[in-house]
């Protein structure tokens, strides 16, 4: 009787814990197998991710390189033209944050937070003054500052500057910049 009664309790090890029995070790071994080919494949479709993630990043990288490129030549296209006679006269302006909160990103879309004084955009206008009604950027919460005056070309290579020079300071365009121009 009392051999009975051994065999159906688990049989305990000189530490004082139990012994699995062969059944029990052969699916505990399996299941480490298992796992480990789980972790392997989630390791394999990591690996094959950030390869594609590489590969994106370095085309991004070379899209983004591109897109300084065409802007420093059409910058230096502007300088070589910004000497050239013309009576007409037009301003550079940045549009100004008047109170902290969430703006538009025009750049990147969503919303942006920005501070008092943070630039939303840079531009340029023949008549700023008609550029934007006072409603309406009451209303963004922002303010013209006009900040060169000079002949197309100068105006629109300052603004270039301006957007190259927020670039290299924030790492983007201003939000309410979506392209170069």
């Amino acid at each position: 009787m009392q051999s009975v009664l051994r065999a159906a309790a688990p049989p305990i090890a000189a530490s004082g814990g139990p012994i699995i029995t062969n059944a029990q070790a052969n699916q505990l071994e399996n299941d480490i197998k298992d796992s480990a080919a789980n972790l392997g494949a989630r390791l394999n479709r990591d690996a094959d991710a950030l390869a594609g993630l590489a590969v994106f990043g370095a085309r991004s990288a070379k899209s983004e390189a591109k897109k300084w490129e065409r802007a420093w030549r059409s910058l230096e296209g502007l300088v070589s033209r910004s000497d050239a006679k013309s009576e007409r006269m037009e301003s550079q302006y940045a549009l100004i944050a008047m109170r902290s909160g969430l703006y538009p990103d025009k750049d990147q879309g969503g919303l942006v937070e920005l501070r008092v004084g943070d630039v939303w955009k840079y531009g340029t206008s023949a008549n700023p003054e008609d550029r934007y009604s006072p409603i309406v950027l009451r209303a963004l919460g922002l303010a013209m500052m006009v900040e060169t005056i000079g002949t197309r070309p100068q105006v629109l290579t300052q603004e270039r500057v301006q957007i190259i020079e927020y670039v290299q300071t924030h790492g983007r365009r201003p939000p309410g910049n979506p392209i170069y121009k």
